[in-house]
């Protein structure tokens, strides 16, 4: 080969080694450019709790590079909704301000939603019986509340003893009555709009709330209710603080040691009662006695 013929050799060689080098360079920066590109993304407007029917006005449309969106991302406020307009996601997890709201943190629901549908992962639900004026109107599905036990117990010395104690923090309610989480409403049509239809509910003194709690919670809440009264405390949305409580008795309210009068103790009282009365007879008797033997 001669010289002439090595100079054209090297002459191709580097002209493809160039062109090899500007493809790479030209796909570099096309990908770059694709991730920098930017798409609309939903992200939440303020805290969403868990168990919340997640509507439009919850949610905001924002831009960001398109490397930034996060897999099953919703784009648009409008794939919230049914062809009625009605919200058909509930958050099964809570969901903070800004955070991208994405479908693995959302539960679809039909017209059926069963209760084990919508409890949380390594929880239980566990149903109370209440009065229905003591939750009607107050606690709802939802809802994360509170659990405090009132029982009576007897110390060392026998005495017996009332108190009242937070023996559990935080429960979500997962359904009151027949209203469960995330259980959509018959659809009516009312003055031309489509509403959701209240099913009538016999009015039953008793009302079951069914609480969300993990397997070690459900055996202290089930021997707190045999063994005394149980009472919710609602919480506000959004406060999921664990406060250290320390509980309260009557000898802490009182600042002494109190008794409870049972019916027993009554009975007792009015047999001492009794007796006294006696002993004042006879010992007006007796005064009577000595003054006649002194005539």
């Amino acid at each position: 080969m001669n010289k002439k013929t090595q100079v054209l050799v090297a002459l191709v060689l580097a002209i493809f080694a160039a062109l090899l080098v500007a493809g790479y360079l030209t796909s570099l920066e096309n990908k770059y450019r694709r991730g920098a590109e930017k798409v609309p993304v939903l992200v939440a407007r303020g805290y969403i709790d868990q168990g919340t029917m997640i509507e439009p006005r919850m949610v905001q449309e924002i831009q960001i590079p398109k490397e930034f969106i996060q897999p099953r991302a919703l784009t648009s406020a409008s794939d919230l909704v049914g062809k009625e307009g009605i919200p058909i996601y509930m958050a099964i997890v809570p969901i903070v301000e800004g955070e991208q709201i994405i479908g693995t943190k959302l539960f679809s629901l039909g017209s059926e939603t069963g209760l084990a549908t919508v409890i949380p992962g390594e929880r239980r639900a566990l149903a109370v019986m209440f009065d229905r004026q003591e939750v009607k109107g107050i606690i709802r599905p939802g809802n994360r509340v509170d659990v405090i036990a009132c029982f009576d117990y007897y110390g060392a010395k026998n005495e017996r003893h009332e108190a009242a104690i937070t023996i559990l923090q935080n429960i979500p309610v997962l359904a009151v009555g027949k209203s469960v989480m995330g259980a959509l409403q018959p659809l009516q049509l009312k003055k031309g709009r489509i509403e959701a239809a209240v099913a009538a509910e016999p009015e039953e003194s008793q009302v079951p709330v069914a609480l969300a709690v993990l397997p070690q919670e459900a055996e202290v809440l089930a021997l707190a209710k045999n063994k005394g009264n149980i009472f919710l405390s609602l919480r506000p949305t959004g406060d999921e603080k664990i406060i250290p409580l320390p509980g309260m008795s009557m000898e802490k309210i009182f600042g002494k040691e109190v008794r409870t009068i049972t019916a027993k103790d009554k009975d007792a009282l009015a047999n001492q009662q009794y007796l006294e009365e006696i002993r004042k007879q006879q010992q007006e008797a007796m005064e009577l006695l000595k003054k006649y033997q002194k005539k």
